[in-house]
């Protein structure tokens, strides 16, 4: 029987993304001590774990020393290194890990993972040379998307062709590996369902949430999404279905696009936390990251029900100056920002929570951007 750990035992935690700052302030608002191993010893998100450890996510002996000194282990990223994990799960549990794992760091095994489960992808077809990619438009027709196939943290950016004169795209991105030609999908909503996986392979769901984003930046999410009873129940039996095959304890994140005509493609799989999920206790009343160290340490789910609708916004470095003076007019916004000093004008600085009747209600009032 698997091992129950209580209040007051070590949980180590691997990367210090925007979802490691959830979980260490979960771990300890539950009662837990926290370790973690960061390659950015100077974020502030450091700064809440109770003990930190400077090294990289790949570093087998960092990753060892880790294990040393905790009780479980946890991952905040899907870009880890599934070797390194695959010799440490010999030292200590993590439950979170499995062989899937790999699966989702390989855009064409992973498609070929959801077709053996009947699951609709986008059309797709491996691109090895300028000859291949020829052919496969062809059949996947322009525009499309060209994708490295596997997904790590400093991959190379996706490139849309819009004809062949976009080709030269290829040459560029060929240099670094064989790519993924995906056809460009016409969607009406991008929509989101977690499931949380127990020890005895029991799936309670999280609301389906819609997001919504532009120019590559997520700027907002609304639970429960706005889809008919038939689509949600669809959504359900596809996200019961993968987590079940995914043979792991901890999340198990689908997500979807939706055309007009309500055709659902999955567009990937995720297994740890997700940005879009900040939320989720604001809708359920438990968040990702209570529900994932409950997982890990083998404690009991409550019921996953959505109790209210909400919609959040996040918030760029670019709007701050204009938020500040509508903040003040909205006493029912909840405003959270991130411990971080990132520059990045792609990445949200915080967020925006209001409990809302009528979505279009809030974007009235969200007129400012």
């Amino acid at each position: 029987m698997a091992k129950t750990q209580l209040l007051g035992q070590k949980i180590g935690i691997i990367g210090s993304g925007p979802t490691a700052y959830g979980l260490l302030l979960e771990a300890r608002r539950m009662g837990y001590r926290s370790i973690l191993l960061t390659d950015r010893p100077d974020h502030q998100t450091a700064k809440l774990a109770d003990q930190m450890m400077t090294g990289t996510l790949v570093e087998k002996e960092k990753l060892i020393d880790l294990a040393s000194q905790a009780d479980v282990l946890v991952f905040e990223s899907g870009q880890v290194d599934t070797e390194s994990f695959s010799k440490i799960k010999s030292y200590l549990p993590m439950p979170q890990f499995s062989e899937m794992l790999s699966i989702t760091q390989d855009r064409l095994i992973e498609k070929v993972f959801l077709e053996s489960l009947n699951i609709n992808v986008t059309p797709h077809a491996t691109i090895t040379s300028l000859d291949d990619l020829q052919e496969a438009v062809k059949s996947i027709g322009f525009p499309c998307v060209l994708k490295a196939i596997r997904v790590e943290a400093n991959q190379i950016p996706n490139a849309i062709l819009y004809s062949e004169e976009d080709f030269y795209h290829a040459e560029r991105m060929l240099k670094t590996g064989s790519l993924l030609l995906e056809s460009w999908v016409a969607f009406d909503k991008e929509l989101t369902m977690t499931a949380a996986v127990d020890a005895d392979g029991q799936v309670s769901l999280f609301p389906l949430v819609e997001k919504v984003s532009r120019d590559g930046k997520l700027l907002a999410v609304h639970a429960p999404a706005r889809v008919s009873q038939d689509v949600n129940q669809a959504i359900q039996l596809m996200a019961q279905t993968v987590a079940g095959a995914m043979a792991l304890i901890g999340l198990v994140t689908i997500e979807l696009f939706m055309t007009p005509s309500g055709m659902l493609y999955v567009k990937r799989i995720s297994v740890n936390p997700q940005e879009a999920n900040h939320f989720l206790s604001e809708c359920c009343m438990m968040s990702q990251y209570e529900a994932l160290l409950r997982l890990v340490c083998h404690l009991p789910l409550p019921r996953l029900t959505p109790q209210r609708a909400v919609t959040i916004r996040y918030l760029y470095r670019e709007q701050l100056d204009a938020f500040k003076e509508h903040f003040r007019l909205h006493p029912e916004w909840k405003v959270t920002f991130y411990p971080s000093d990132n520059e990045n004008p792609n990445k949200a600085i915080g967020y925006v929570v209001a409990q809302v009747d009528h979505i279009e209600d809030f974007d009235r009032k969200w007129d400012w951007e």
